[in-house]
């Protein structure tokens, strides 16, 4: 009766008759094992794990219970004893396909990827017509980079089961691991015809139009419908912040709005139980700085921040504890390792885990590299796991959390004053927001080649994610007041159809015989680029960044237009290093009077060009051991407000450095 009302989804009924059952019968193994299902139909996790164990007990080789008890194990994420759980089923029967592969599952949420994969492996022999043991390992040899095998695997997977949509889905982050955009977004659509409620396809396919240099709101479509069907999909809320820092489709206040409602999500029901910090409170001890960031090997990121991790590490009062929230590894990630006390790897533990970690370690100050892009472990910055949380670098905007305490930027960024009230966090000014590491393939600066050519060659090396309409206009504009100029656009995906670019321009007049593409390459190509333009172009709303940097080290200024959100004042935290106010614009009228300025002044624009590599040697930005001073120094007076029961507040370095010499 109990099994009966059970399918009829009459739950309550179903349990009563199935106690009534276990009443009649207590030491029946399968009266435990059927209340036991029923408990994990109503969600009562703690009952149905309790009577699965009583069944084993009662009958050790019940194996249905062995494997029904181990995934729900495995779904309250207690591996270790789900692990068990699956090797004491093989014990029983070696030749069990579904526990060998329920085993690989656990093993690959534990990050032990080799004992998964021969896990996988072995359910795939033993049931060669199993599309979801194809569809494991496929998943497990991604994870491993093995693209080429797991393309194979999931490929059998939906041979096998046609309507299998998980499988395809799996099938399209390969495709797009292997920058087969054209694929992969066939195989998320896929995904979505069989089961069109796979929010995790929804969010892969709002992604993958970035790539694609598809409508952005088409992007925003998608990512927000993968939020509908699941709210706490953390990476879909995230791209979704990140697209419409991209967009430009909001003012600046509807889009701190946007990263509140994210606070809303993942924050809100943490608050109350954010710990008592104890940690001790003498303010000239040394402080323990944690550092959490999935961009620890050769990314923008790491060149930004380790010149400042390779002076912090050798300050006698100061200990640098690494949160890496990624597996990849390679020479920069070898260096990195080197400036820390203690190197954590960190993906594939939950939240709870690494909050615990990072409470064992007593961090004082946790700063998060990240912000809303992908890796990030904001979910983890939510359960306030260090009494001072900083945001810094990785993304140009506030996260909406309250745990996090103060975001890092500089008065050219972010003048004092004038910003607060679009950041969650308080605001932290030092001289430099980050330092610049030039590459050291980088070639000498090469004269303007404008004055040899006789026209104007534009450039821009943003993403194409950046590269929106409203920008495109506004370049055509200004190329259709030089009517000989070209414009050079480098970075380009491989798979874009250029004319996806050249029709946009041509809707404003710009032939595609002005336009020439360029794909990503190594670092010495691309900056050899550099040579051939004589003026950059930035994006907006959302500038460039480390593009910028470089352009500047290669003697090539960028001419941009400044917003009043954070992402379009990326250029006058830059530019303003090096004082190059003129180059920035705050409207199109401006920009284009700039633009059409500078073309028509060469020799002064080649002088520029011949001393900007010798001022940005000269800038804060280029002396990571003056600027890791400073962030010292910030970092010290966030503890010292700390310790003495202070709450954060926004403050200038360089104005507390004038009040104390007054004060002296």
């Amino acid at each position: 009766m109990g099994i009966a009302l059970l399918e009829l989804n009459r739950k309550e009924e179903s349990l009563t008759s199935m106690q009534r059952a276990l009443r009649i019968l207590p030491d029946d193994p399968i009266a435990h094992f059927n209340l036991a299902l029923a408990y994990t139909q109503m969600k009562n996790f703690s009952s149905a794990e309790q009577h699965y164990k009583q069944a084993i007990q009662l009958n050790p080789e019940m194996l249905e219970a062995y494997n029904n008890l181990g995934n729900l194990l495995a779904a309250l994420s207690k591996f270790e004893e789900a692990e068990s759980c699956f090797r004491d089923l093989i014990r029983y029967k070696p030749e069990f396909a579904l526990a060998h592969l329920n085993l690989a599952n656990v093993l690959k949420q534990r990050a032990r990827l080799p004992e998964a994969k021969a896990e996988a492996i072995l359910a795939a022999s033993l049931a060669p017509d199993m599309a979801d043991a194809h569809n494991c390992l496929g998943g497990i040899l991604f994870l491993l980079k093995e693209l080429d095998l797991a393309l194979l695997h999931l490929q059998k997977a939906v041979e096998l089961r046609p309507d299998f949509a998980s499988a395809y889905n799996n099938l399209g982050t390969v495709y797009v691991e292997k920058r087969q955009y054209i694929e992969a977004k066939a195989s998320f659509n896929k995904a979505l015809h069989f089961d069109p409620l796979i929010s995790v396809a929804y969010r892969s396919l709002g992604i993958l139009g970035n790539f694609l240099a598809e409508p952005i709101a088409d992007s925003e479509r998608l990512l927000r419908r993968a939020i509908e069907l699941d709210p706490k999909d953390h990476g879909a809320n995230t791209a979704l912040l990140f697209l419409l820092s991209e967009a430009g489709t909001l003012t600046a206040k509807e889009l701190f709005q946007e990263h509140l409602l994210f606070a809303k999500r993942f924050e809100s029901a943490l608050i109350s139980h954010w710990p008592v910090h104890t940690n001790d409170k003498t303010s000239d001890r040394c402080l323990r700085i944690g550092v959490v960031s999935g961009d620890f090997y050769n990314h923008a990121v790491a060149t930004f921040i380790e010149p400042i991790l390779k002076h912090l590490c050798k300050y006698d009062l100061v200990e640098l504890y690494a949160y890496y929230n990624n597996q990849e590894e390679d020479q920069d990630t070898a260096r990195l390792k080197s400036y820390f006390s203690s190197w954590e790897v960190i993906q594939s533990k939950n939240d709870d885990e690494v909050f615990k970690q990072i409470l064992e370690h007593k961090i004082d100050i946790l700063v998060d590299l990240s912000g809303h892009t992908s890796m990030n472990r904001l979910t983890l910055f939510a359960r306030k796991p260090a009494p001072i949380q900083v945001t810094w670098i990785g993304y140009p905007g506030t996260t909406g959390l309250s745990a996090m305490d103060y975001f890092i930027g500089d008065h050219y960024l972010l003048p004092n004053g004038q910003f607060d009230s679009l950041f969650s966090e308080k605001i932290a000014n030092i001289p430099c927001s980050a330092p610049f590491n030039p590459s050291t393939v980088a070639s000498d600066v090469a004269p303007l080649p404008a004055i040899e050519k006789g026209y104007i060659v534009f450039g821009s090396f943003n993403r194409i994610g950046k590269i929106n309409d409203a920008t495109i206009a506004l370049w055509s504009k200004l190329m259709a007041r030089l009517p000989t100029s070209k414009i050079l656009l480098g970075s380009m995906p491989q798979t874009l159809n250029p004319s996806a670019i050249t029709d946009k321009f041509a809707a404003h007049g710009i032939s595609s015989d002005r336009i020439s593409f360029y794909g990503r390459s190594n670092m010495t190509d691309y900056l050899n680029l550099y040579h051939r333009i004589d003026m950059c172009l930035d994006t907006f709303p959302y500038n460039g960044g480390t593009t910028t940097h470089h352009g500047l080290w290669m003697g090539v200024p960028t001419l941009s237009l400044i917003g009043d959100t954070v992402p379009s004042r990326s250029a006058a935290g830059i530019m303003g290093q090096v004082g190059l106010d003129d180059f920035l614009a705050t409207s199109e009228e401006e920009f284009i009077h700039k633009g059409l300025f500078w073309c028509a002044n060469l020799d002064l624009l080649s002088t520029i060009r011949s001393t900007l590599r010798t001022r940005s040697e000269n800038s804060i930005k280029c002396h990571p051991e003056l600027l890791t001073d400073s962030v010292y120094r910030a970092f010290r007076y966030m503890w010292e407000r700390w310790c003495n029961n202070l709450p954060a507040c926004s403050f200038d370095l360089a104005e507390l450095d004038d009040k104390k010499k007054q004060a002296d």
